[in-house]
């Protein structure tokens, strides 16, 4: 599905390839500014300091925080890009040019308006 999602924006018109690549990069720093913190907490509940080598520390605790962080991270950054991208195309929907079934389409599948497509020449 991502990599459909994907294609489907490489596809668009580039006024509007360009406004979803911004909203998108938008969620993406909103939630990378997000996980920093969450990610020193994480590190912190486990009881390991970025002041001591890694190399001294347990090497099973190490990789459960790692692993944690990663599947954090990757669902922070997919969190928070959902939301605003709805949060942007819902305006969309507000001022009428988009519906609710076609915003839902755009933030959580990646399919566009047909008109949002580059033509067949």
């Amino acid at each position: 599905m991502i990599i459909q999602a994907i294609r489907n924006q490489l596809k668009l018109r580039p006024q509007y390839y360009r406004e979803v690549s911004i909203v998108g990069g938008i969620g993406c720093l909103i939630g990378l500014a997000i996980f920093y913190p969450v990610a020193g907490y994480v590190l912190e509940y486990f009881g390991l300091s970025t002041d001591i080598p890694i190399r001294e520390m347990d090497s099973m605790l190490v990789t459960i925080a790692f692993a944690l962080l990663i599947m954090g991270f990757a669902l922070t950054l997919t969190i928070c890009a959902i939301a605003i991208s709805f949060a942007y195309f819902s305006m969309y929907c507000i001022g009428g040019s988009l519906s609710i079934k076609q915003v839902k389409s755009i933030t959580l599948c990646g399919r566009y308006s047909q008109h949002w497509y580059i033509k067949d020449v």
